[in-house]
């Protein structure tokens, strides 16, 4: 019976296959070679298929690894971009520091020599208080006797200056307090 329903089917599929009713001379070998080369075409045409998709995906694949490279580039660009904005940031920064460190160097001196004037702004007060002499020393002290004295009365005036003696010593060497 299996072969009574082989060549139904085979008498079938050649109908089918050749587009018309079974010849007599299609032998049944013929019919089974061209089912085979149709197999092997139709097995042909899929791994055609499998291929394109095959490709279709790699193109992908590379589209988005060429993406991601950009991508990359991109990144690194902007981080080099950061570190340098960092960089000059600790420059301005260090820059800042060491004008603040100056600023404030600058205003302890200030504060220093403001002490100084004060303490003696308080003596010259005992001093006048005291006797009008002294007061006379210091003030000379502070303010030399002549802007355009040569450097050395200047040393005479500090010599004068150091002494209560130093009005007769500026005197013998050619100075003049008042």
């Amino acid at each position: 019976m299996a072969n009574a329903g082989d060549k139904v089917a085979d008498a079938v599929l050649t109908a089918i296959v050749i587009g018309g009713p079974p010849r007599a001379d299609v032998t049944v070998e013929q019919f089974r070679e061209v089912l085979a080369e149709l197999d092997r075409e139709k097995q042909a045409r899929e791994a055609a298929e499998n291929w394109n998709f095959a490709f279709q995906v790699l193109y992908k694949v590379i589209a988005l690894a060429q993406e991601a490279i950009r991508k990359l580039d991109e990144y690194a660009r902007q981080r080099d971009e950061a570190l340098r904005e960092k960089e000059e940031a600790l420059k301005s920064k260090e820059n800042a520091l060491a004008q603040l460190a100056e600023a404030n160097k600058i205003t302890e001196e200030v504060t220093k020599q403001k002490e100084d004037l004060a303490k003696l702004l308080e003596e010259m007060i005992k001093i006048k208080d005291g006797s009008g002499s002294e007061a006379e020393t210091i003030l000379i002290c502070l303010f030399p006797v002549s802007e355009k004295g040569s450097r050395k009365s200047q040393q005479h005036q500090e010599l004068y200056c150091c002494s209560r003696a130093g009005s007769k010593v500026f005197r013998a060497l050619g100075g003049n307090p008042k």
